[in-house]
């Protein structure tokens, strides 16, 4: 429900073409799924596993670039999800950027939606609020060696 308004008012802002609704993989540990099912993604945990483009919620493009996130439980399982968010109007990232830089020298307030790797093809996205992004499926795997 959140995330459709946050989706509404990112078309106003951007206009329909700005929203650019991308699907993505997050890796995490178990202990974090339970919350992330009940509260979705959490914004205050920014910063565990690095800043490289800022202090948001990391996405990838890739499941095997989560997968480094993803860690695994006794029983070898580890967990990652596939997830949709709201990448809208982005821009490269830097490791001490607290939020998003703003588009306009005239309005400080109108602010990128997201930081990326890459403007031109970004394979990670840094988002900084927690409606941006939806939990689609959670995915439950063990890595095979050999």
């Amino acid at each position: 429900y959140a995330y459709e308004i946050k989706k509404k008012a990112m078309k106003k802002k951007n206009k329909p073409d700005g929203v650019n609704e991308v699907t993505v993989f997050h890796g995490t540990s178990e202990e974090a799924c339970m919350s992330i099912n009940k509260h979705g993604f959490d914004r205050s945990y920014a910063g565990k596993h690095g800043t490289r483009y800022g202090y948001g919620v990391y996405f990838a493009r890739s499941a095997r670039q989560s997968d480094i996130y993803a860690t695994s439980r006794h029983d070898g399982n580890s967990f990652m999800y596939q997830a949709v968010i709201l990448a809208g109007r982005y821009k490269i990232g830097h490791a001490n950027m607290m939020t998003r830089p703003s588009r306009s020298h005239s309005d400080n307030t109108d602010l990128y939606d997201c930081l990326v790797d890459n403007d031109r093809l970004p394979s990670v996205y840094a988002i900084f609020h927690d409606d941006q992004a939806y939990p689609e499926y959670l995915i439950t795997f063990r890595r095979v060696t050999g």
